[in-house]
């Protein structure tokens, strides 16, 4: 599975924008447990089946999963209604490609 995290907005929208792309399956335990769980297209789905209107400020996470043998899952999500977990997930995913 691959997936690819963009996010956008902020304050002002100036300089915190990020990208990583991530090949699931290339990393560590737990990381690639929790990433799979919770980055998982149903999951996703839910979350964005509750989204909440974008505000001023916020960050909006677009993230695309590609499964092997399926189409690409694409969702963009306001930073308001991802759990602090997954959050904390995407951030330390942000910055594990950052640092290969």
């Amino acid at each position: 599975m691959m997936i690819t995290i963009t996010t956008s907005g902020g304050i002002g929208g100036f300089g915190l924008a990020r990208k990583a792309e991530v090949a699931v399956d290339e990393l560590p335990e737990p990381l690639h447990s929790e990433t799979c769980a919770r980055l998982d297209p149903a999951a996703l789905a839910g979350l964005r089946a509750g989204s909440a209107p974008r505000g001023a400020d916020r960050i909006v996470y677009h993230i695309v999963v590609v499964e092997q043998g399926a189409a690409p899952s694409t969702f963009d999500l306001p930073e308001t209604v991802l759990p602090g977990p997954t959050l904390d997930l995407i951030d330390e995913l942000l910055d594990f490609v950052s640092k290969r």
